[in-house]
């Protein structure tokens, strides 16, 4: 066992993993696979950039890649450690939460990090992220309108994340469309970690 193996069996052991492991969906041999691949194309051993990131999960370039890695980059460094990787990876799993999930897509919608989403953001992360390609930019545009003034329960012209959630909850076409787009991510995890 070279020294960077004796080094990862360590921390594979160690209080911080277990911890790690537990704010996850993943068991640990899943999380060690994860592991595994991380150190595989870090160039330092300790983060990746968003071009890895795209690269490890498949994601073609654009808005909503751009946007995963973002909400992936929880402390906004502009490099993903580990720790953030895993977490992200777990909300796409087949065993989180809708509640996960929403907040997760929440967060990619949300574009200036205030805590509310206005129409533009709402339209132009659903024309960037548009599984089904017969719907024109004005009919996403008119769609976004009226799911927009149903949802904005209190008139203040943007949604916050319980008005978020019950619009979700209640157009289960734009939770699938969310759906197939996370299929897509799960399916690059599996193959992620099939390759470990």
């Amino acid at each position: 066992m070279g020294a960077s193996d004796s080094k990862a069996g360590n921390y594979f052991k160690s209080s911080q993993f277990k911890d790690l492991v537990k704010r996850t969906h993943f068991n640990q041999n899943e999380a060690k696979a994860i592991y595994d691949i991380f150190q595989s194309v870090s160039p330092d051993g300790i983060t990746i950039d968003k071009i890895i990131f795209q690269y490890i999960l498949r994601l073609q370039p654009g808005l909503f890649a751009d946007r995963i890695y973002l909400v992936f980059d929880q402390d906004r460094d502009d490099v993903l450690t580990f720790s953030e990787l895993l977490i992200g990876l777990s909300v796409f799993s087949n065993r989180g939460t809708i509640d996960e999930k929403l907040r997760f897509s929440f967060r990619i919608y949300d574009f200036d990090g205030d805590g509310t989403i206005d129409e533009d953001e709402l339209c132009r992360i659903l024309i960037a992220s548009s599984v089904d390609d017969s719907m024109t930019e004005e009919e996403v545009k008119k769609s976004v309108g009226a799911m927009f003034h149903e949802a904005d329960e209190n008139g203040d012209g943007r949604i916050n994340f319980d008005e978020y959630r019950t619009l979700m909850l209640k157009h289960p076409s734009v939770l699938r469309q969310m759906k197939e787009s996370e299929d897509d991510l799960y399916d690059q995890q599996q193959m992620m970690e099939g390759e470990g």
